[in-house]
């Protein structure tokens, strides 16, 4: 988390973030929040949650289509 966490925020938060995008976290907030943690190390929950809860939504987003492409290459 300490060396890679802000790093992969900030590219999450470049390719639409979908809690930005729906309205759910301020992005302008969330990147203050991962310069501050690259910086001092301070607000790690402030980059962290947000992290975990846009990784895990992206799986379950993506998780049908590859079920759908597994279950076609099976075939």
């Amino acid at each position: 988390m300490r060396r890679h966490g802000a790093v992969l925020l900030e590219a999450l938060l470049d390719n639409g973030a979908r809690l930005v995008t729906d309205g759910f976290l301020d992005e302008v907030e969330l990147r203050r929040a991962a310069r501050c943690f690259a910086a001092t190390g301070q607000r790690i929950y402030e980059v962290y949650r947000p992290l975990m809860l846009e990784a895990g939504l992206r799986s379950l987003i993506r998780a049908p289509a590859d079920r759908v492409a597994a279950a076609r290459a099976a075939t």
